[in-house]
């Protein structure tokens, strides 16, 4: 088994997760699930081994992060006019077996329906690097944009990052607290919180239902509520990449949303997917960015590397009130 800490999962030797501090595959304390990493074997993992990853990865790695400051990222538009500035079950209840359906979208003028556009997994250049490494706070302007600072690519500038992360507590009567958060560029000197959005997790979904709070809504949460507030920044950059350290999110995302899709939101047990609502949000917004020819990616790294985000999911948890609905970053402003 590894894993060394309560709050980090214990993986067994056929690949599954436990949580660190009771041994439970879904425990309730925790606010875990990770029922999600048996989708990942039997028929599927067969299937994935014609398309397993080519670059190795290492979540045991050792780099400290404190300040935003010093975090990676990636992204900027490389055309003439711009310039960059360096600057430091659901219900689980068991279902037949469904025919393919899948998610369609109609394009505009264009009445052929397709799939939406999905995220693709980072592979950093080396296995063993930290996003601060990778990617720089520097100054971009394009055009009639002010000034803006965002975490660029050091390698590929019309690439950026910001990172996601998500907390799910209990308060010690049985009753789960969950928040969201995503960094996307250092503090200012004199606002030390610039540069960060955060929330407690709606009591409802995008749908209007009222759903239990999860550290697995709170992660995914994170994601959409990033790329929905950045979704203009698709005007000067090519791709963004969101780091978080949720396994839940960047294995699903990439590996097995497609397969949901296919199957009518049915998974590889015979169960609805859970967070759909979520997943399907996710899946509008990603496509909005690819309508702009913009690409998304995720990137799963430690949990040492994405601090700043999880110390602000976990603030708000316990210094926010819960929104009752859910909230649209679209617009940018928070």
């Amino acid at each position: 088994m590894i894993g060394n800490a309560r709050d980090s999962p214990i993986r067994l030797a056929n690949g599954q997760l436990l949580c660190g501090a009771h041994g439970f595959v879904t425990c309730a304390k925790c606010c875990v699930d990770y029922t999600f990493v048996q989708e990942l074997d039997g028929e599927y993992s067969s299937h994935m081994l014609k398309q397993r990853d080519t670059i190795p990865g290492n979540d045991d790695q050792s780099c400290e992060l404190s300040d935003v400051s010093g975090l990676c990222s990636s992204g900027v538009d490389t055309s003439d006019e711009s310039t960059i500035i360096d600057s430091s079950s659901e219900e689980a209840a068991a279902s037949p077996s469904v025919a393919p359906t899948g998610i369609l979208i109609a394009v505009d003028d264009d009445p052929k329906p397709r799939f939406p556009a999905l995220p693709k997994r980072f592979f950093p250049p080396e296995p063993v690097v930290s996003p601060r490494v990778l990617f720089r706070p520097r100054l971009v302007f394009h055009k009639d944009h002010p000034g803006i600072q965002r975490f660029i690519g050091i390698h590929d500038t019309s690439q950026y990052l910001v990172y996601a992360g998500g907390a799910c507590l209990e308060n010690g009567k049985g009753k789960l607290k969950a928040g969201w958060s995503f960094v996307f560029k250092p503090p200012a000197p004199d606002r030390p919180t610039s540069g960060r959005v955060s929330s407690r997790l709606e009591a409802t979904g995008p749908t209007g239902k009222a759903r239990r709070p999860s550290s697995h809504r709170a992660e995914l949460r994170a994601v959409i509520a990033a790329l929905s507030y950045l979704h203009e920044d698709g005007d000067l950059f090519k791709s963004i990449v969101v780091a978080t350290d949720s396994t839940y999110v960047v294995h699903s995302a990439t590996r097995l949303l497609q397969t949901w899709m296919s199957n009518g939101w049915i998974n590889l047990t015979g169960r609805p997917v859970q967070n759909k609502d979520l997943w399907q949000t996710l899946l509008q917004i990603v496509d909005g960015w690819a309508k702009k020819g913009r690409e998304v990616y995720l990137w799963r790294i430690p949990r040492k590397w994405n601090r700043d985000a999880d110390e602000c999911a976990r603030a708000a948890v316990t210094s926010i009130p819960v929104p009752v609905d859910f909230e649209d970053l679209s617009n940018g402003n928070w």
